[in-house]
């Protein structure tokens, strides 16, 4: 699993805006380390972001899509759309998206293969709640959505993992390198790596 570093821009900036801070991370010195760089702009700029994109520049996701190629589905874009309209990557369990639109285990599962049928490279989500943190069940929460959402993967389907400590986003608590540390290791055990 090579690592990468990815940007979520949820929510925010106008197409414009998308493109000038895209352009500045492309012409930033760590855009030609070897390392890769994701950004996951809004759907409305993935298209315009994706041809214009130089080299330098991160590489293109798509924060959400559906577990279906297409159908009767208001206001989503299945994981097919992105790729045609220029991702490369796909955010799957995301903690908002998990919470906010109640997509259980068994969805983002659904939403993982998705992404592997349209050629997509997924970004996994997983993590815990200050109550599950508070409980001692970092582990077995990180266990349980790791072999959840990856029952019955393709053999080497391509996958990145993101720790993401849903009790530190936007609380003011940031986890220590020795907690992000202690679940990674636990997150690569699980996968067997």
């Amino acid at each position: 699993m090579s690592r990468i570093l990815a940007g979520n821009w949820k929510m925010n900036l106008t197409i414009a805006e998308a493109r000038t801070l895209l352009r500045s991370i492309g012409d930033h010195p760590v855009a030609a380390a070897s390392l890769t760089t994701v950004v996951f702009p809004a759907a409305t700029a993935i298209a315009t972001l994706a041809g214009e994109r130089r080299p330098t520049d991160p590489k293109i996701g798509v924060q959400n899509c559906h577990a279906e190629p297409k159908g009767p589905f208001t206001g989503e874009i299945s994981a097919e759309m992105a790729k045609d309209s220029g991702a490369e990557f796909a955010l799957v369990g995301h903690s908002e998206r998990r919470r906010l639109f109640c997509e259980s285990d068994q969805i983002v599962q659904a939403k993982l293969r998705a992404v592997w049928r349209a050629g997509l490279r997924p970004v996994l989500c997983v993590g815990e709640t200050l109550a599950e943190r508070e409980r001692r069940e970092t582990r077995d929460v990180l266990e349980r959505q790791l072999t959840r959402t990856l029952e019955g993967a393709p053999p080497r389907a391509p996958l990145w993992v993101a720790y993401e400590p849903v009790w530190a986003i936007g609380t003011g608590v940031v986890a220590t390198a020795d907690e992000v540390a202690e679940a990674h290791a636990w997150v690569l055990e699980t996968l067997g790596r």
